[in-house]
């Protein structure tokens, strides 16, 4: 019968232990509607999002990057993205051959991104 009630006992200690770490867990845990709603305000700037794709190091990445967007018609985005590209290249010291194609690609998307857009 003591075994009984020893075992009562731990779990009524283990249900108390839970819904305080539960209770302590859902208070601190940030709201997730709230947070993304936040992150699309800070991402709706463009320097904003310059700022945060300026730590992709790597021109490739970016115009990859780039091209996806032009397939779904983000020309702005898309032209922010090689700029972005061309930028890294300047700054290490790239050759103007190795350039010239990501400005190219830069220049024809900034002319699209200045078009209005018909839908």
């Amino acid at each position: 019968m003591k075994e009984f009630s020893g075992i009562v006992v731990f779990f009524i200690k283990a249900s108390i232990v839970s819904i305080l770490f539960f209770s302590v867990a859902a208070m601190l845990l940030p709201n997730m509607k709230e947070v993304r709603e936040e992150w699309k305000e800070f991402a709706s700037k463009r320097e904003n999002q310059a700022l945060v794709l300026s730590f992709i190091q790597n021109p490739v990445a970016l115009t990859l990057s780039g091209e996806r967007d032009l397939e779904h018609k983000n020309f702005a985005d898309a032209a922010l993205k090689f700029e972005l590209a061309v930028g890294l290249l300047e700054m290490h010291g790239a050759s103007p051959a190795t350039i010239r194609p990501y400005q190219a690609r830069f220049i024809e998307t900034s002319k699209l991104a200045e078009q209005p857009q018909i839908k």
